[in-house]
């Protein structure tokens, strides 16, 4: 049986920085961002563990019984062990406890199939129902969430985290790297007109003293949640031998990301212009229509995940070797 697109969609791997524990606060950031992505990772594998699960015990216990000489003719196949008479459900307990203790054991010598791939395998004989495929789109829909989430704290921790360490350069916002599409349209985000200015209250709170905290400062002049904020924040931050930030930052797997998951959370699912404005040139979402509900599917989630999880990975090393080198 072909496996179900929806089990493609955890086939990514996790990835891990190159920032050095001796980095601590960068290190920080970059380990939470790897923590979350294995809590997304782990959303889409839950249902093949949960299957998995239901396949074997349903297994186990036909075993069983087959085994003390209960048939599937028997009017006691159907009943528990504490509703058989007392010597029976006894040997049935028994029976299923030593099933249960040799299943362990050939799991851990690897001489059983195991429990994802068993999950994967199980997974399409099961949707047959409405509410189950509406679980599983939901779960996708969680992932992307989830990985823009995850992506957001990210690089606001990670550029907060920077100027708190590198203030003398970074602070002083003189990057002009950044050019926005001539067609942005950021409504209700509209910032300082000097993002550099400081309240005298804001001095006051850390003791006059902003030296290890200009990161924590001037963070709360940008908006996070929308890309275009994110990248004026990194472009205006490093002013210099920013190549590798830029390549990262400004990769089109961002958008497709921030878009899906905008038409997710804002408009439950259904295709607006601003979502194919921001897709047109992202092929999972060719066939997207204005109105209609977005389709997801294991693969297309994967194929958005994977490039936007590189391009984090990699704006936290370019991020961290900024620091060393600077």
């Amino acid at each position: 049986m072909e496996p179900h697109h929806f089990t493609f969609a955890s086939s990514f791997s996790c990835i891990k920085h190159t920032i050095p524990p001796s980095e601590e606060l960068i290190f920080e950031v970059a380990e939470a961002f790897f923590d979350n992505m294995k809590r997304v990772n782990a959303i889409g594998v839950l249902p093949m563990f949960l299957v998995a699960l239901a396949a074997t015990n349903e297994s186990l216990c036909a075993n069983a019984r087959r085994n003390i000489g209960i048939g599937f003719d028997d009017p006691l196949y159907g009943l528990n062990s504490s509703e058989m008479p007392p010597e029976i459900g006894t040997r049935l307990d028994a029976e299923e406890d030593r099933i249960r203790l040799s299943i362990l054991e050939r799991s851990k010598k690897g001489t059983m199939v195991g429990p994802v791939k068993l999950g994967t395998m199980q997974l399409a004989s099961v949707i047959t129902d409405s509410h189950i495929i509406e679980g599983l789109d939901a779960i996708l829909s969680a992932m992307i969430v989830g990985t823009w989430t995850a992506v957001e704290t990210l690089v606001s921790d990670l550029w907060r985290t920077a100027l708190n360490v590198h203030p003398v350069k970074l602070a002083a916002l003189a990057g002009k790297w950044h050019k926005p599409p001539k067609d942005t349209n950021i409504e209700d985000e509209a910032e300082p007109s000097d993002k550099r200015t400081i309240r005298l209250e804001e001095l006051g709170k850390r003791g006059y003293d902003l030296s290890k905290e200009m990161g924590t400062v001037l963070r709360g002049r940008y908006k996070w949640g929308v890309l275009e904020s994110v990248r004026n924040a990194y472009g205006e931050a490093f002013s210099s031998k920013f190549d590798g930030i830029i390549t990262a930052i400004e990769h089109p797997s961002l958008d497709a990301m921030s878009a899906t998951r905008n038409v997710l959370v804002h408009k439950a699912g259904v295709v607006d212009a601003e979502f194919l404005k921001k897709n047109r040139a992202w092929p999972g979402f060719a066939n997207a229509e204005i109105g209609k509900s977005l389709q997801l599917n294991g693969i297309v989630v994967r194929d958005l995940i994977i490039p936007v999880h590189e391009n984090a990975i990699n704006l936290t090393n370019a991020v961290g070797a900024w620091l060393r080198n600077n």
